[in-house]
């Protein structure tokens, strides 16, 4: 009786620690956002429950979202607009527009925000300034500091990397360095964004997970890159946004239709 006793407490033991070493809990590094912050975040939802749907996105003006096409591969029927921080209202989608070639979606509120929830601003588009080589000079360069923000898993598989785990009831934001995106060139899953149309971020111990897609990339208080990387493919080691100036006129002509 003692030596199966001593038996079955070893395998407590081994699975308990299995279990530590496998699962490793984290935002992946991130807090909760401060309240006066991220407030133009918005959840995107197939139901108008008001809480935290699939995807994140972004209000870039009183009746416009951007956020990622890929998003679509679930209906996208509401907006829970002041979901940060909170309570979120549902709100209802009245037009979806995806861009043509890459992984950007413009969402048409039905109602526009004003009568909505008093107080939220929407993220300042880029100016996207060009230099005497066409190259875009205000936006964010290599080891240059950006935020991310979504409701994604908390919660990361050590042996798989998968994503894992409840959602956050509250709004995590985490700050990255931007980095090279040349371990993502030839990724089959990135192929509808253009090599030079992405811009990568990492930080030690941090990282985004599903249900962060959408969200924006801000840097100086303007959104430069609308976050996509929930793809099996992806490079657990990156996080992967599409560069909004590469697509700043195609975003500002669709809200003028």
């Amino acid at each position: 009786m003692a030596h199966l006793t001593s038996l079955l407490l070893l395998l407590w033991v081994g699975v308990t620690v299995s279990t530590v070493v496998n699962v490793q809990k984290r935002i992946v590094g991130g807090t909760d956002c401060n309240n006066n912050e991220r407030q133009y975040h918005v959840s995107l939802s197939e139901t108008n429950d008001g809480k935290p749907g699939h995807c994140g996105g972004s209000l870039i003006s009183k009746q416009w979202i951007l956020t990622a096409a890929h998003c679509r591969e679930r209906p996208i029927r509401f907006a829970v607009v002041g979901v940060h921080p909170g309570p979120g209202k549902a709100e209802e989608i009245e037009i979806e527009k995806p861009h043509p070639t890459t992984d950007l979606l413009l969402l048409k509120l039905k109602t526009a925000i004003t009568g909505i929830t008093p107080g939220i601003t929407p993220v300042a588009l880029p100016e996207c300034k060009k230099d005497a080589n066409n190259k875009i000079i205000d936006e964010p360069k290599i080891n240059n500091e950006v935020q991310v923000a979504g409701h994604g898993p908390f919660e990361i598989n050590r042996n798989t990397g998968d994503c894992i785990g409840n959602k956050p009831s509250k709004l995590q934001c985490v700050k990255m360095d931007v980095a090279s995106c040349e371990d993502t060139r030839n990724l089959p899953c990135y192929s509808d964004v253009p090599y030079d149309n992405r811009m990568c971020y990492q930080k030690s111990n941090k990282r985004t997970c599903k249900g962060d897609s959408g969200g924006g990339v801000i840097y100086n208080s303007k959104i430069y890159g609308v976050h996509i990387d929930s793809k099996s493919c992806s490079n657990a080691r990156l996080s992967i946004s599409v560069k909004v100036c590469a697509y700043i006129k195609w975003i500002n002509d669709e809200m003028k239709k």
